[in-house]
């Protein structure tokens, strides 16, 4: 029994000596929505093993039909995934923006309209440059999404 609990240490050392830590990123997403005249900023701290997921926002009753409420996300979602080449990295992603934009009368019950604007996107960008990865200008309520990821470790 003490031969293998001796080697337990043994081998955690060597497969970590084995495996290099991946490189960390700060991915850094700036949200202008044009039409409701707000910017916001989020943050995610990343490797490049992994896939990112930031939520913000709130949850607010909706009718569903049923004697009880239903709750219904608004808010921000981006999930995103990276990778380094040649001092370049690679983006992949999807940034989703809700919010309520109105209300509606069914009966007594005045229900909330939710506005959703969602991008997925594929970027390769320079690191600690900051890079528009969504322009609408055309759209009536224009919309842009801005990133800089910095390899932190």
């Amino acid at each position: 029994m003490r031969y293998a609990l001796a080697l337990i240490p043994a081998v955690i050392l060597t497969l970590g000596a084995q495996s290099p830590m991946p490189a960390v990123y700060k991915v850094e997403f700036t949200v202008h929505d044009h039409g409701a005249n707000s910017d916001s900023h989020y943050a995610i701290w990343i490797d490049e093993s992994r896939k990112g997921l930031l939520q913000a926002g709130a949850r607010v009753p909706g009718f569903t039909g049923a004697p009880s409420s239903n709750y219904i996300d608004v808010g921000t979602n981006i999930e995103c995934s990276l990778h380094e080449t040649s001092g370049r990295i690679s983006l992949d992603g999807a940034v989703e923006v809700s919010k309520i934009t109105g209300t509606v009368s069914l009966g007594s019950l005045q229900e909330p309209i939710i506005g959703q604007r969602k991008v997925s996107f594929r970027a390769t960008l320079d690191p600690g440059v900051e890079t528009a990865i969504l322009d609408e200008k055309n759209d009536t309520l224009p919309f842009q999404v801005e990133t800089i990821v910095t390899k932190v470790r």
